[in-house]
């Protein structure tokens, strides 16, 4: 599970497609919208460094193209065979007014709780 404090800054990361996905943290997912929270995990797991392992963790935040919202997930268990699902995801918040544009503006503050 993802712990988030004042040290937050540690575990946070905006990457696109091809960036490293922070396990046990926070990965907010920049510079084009997917479908759902499977073709976001997807994209990082096919077109980042390899970083995107089976049992990998964490909050993703994208843009959905599907319901036109920016989404936060929490997921757990990734699935490191072909398809590179999101294994357990939840959603927790669907974000109205902030656009895939907007996403390159957020910062580790903005999750401290």
């Amino acid at each position: 599970m993802c712990i988030i404090n004042d040290g937050v800054a540690d575990n946070y990361g905006e990457i696109t497609e091809a960036g490293a996905f922070v396990d046990n943290g926070i990965t907010v997912l920049t510079g084009k919208g997917y479908a759902d929270v499977n073709a976001a995990v997807t994209a990082i797991a096919t077109n980042g460094p390899g970083t995107l392992a089976a049992n990998d963790e964490g909050i993703l935040v994208f843009y959905d193209t599907s319901t036109l919202k920016t989404e936060v997930y929490y997921f757990n268990d990734a699935d490191g065979g072909a398809d590179y699902d999101a294994g357990e995801a939840t959603l927790y918040v669907q974000l109205t007014g902030v656009s895939l544009d907007d996403l390159a503006n957020f910062e580790a503050d903005n999750f401290i709780v």
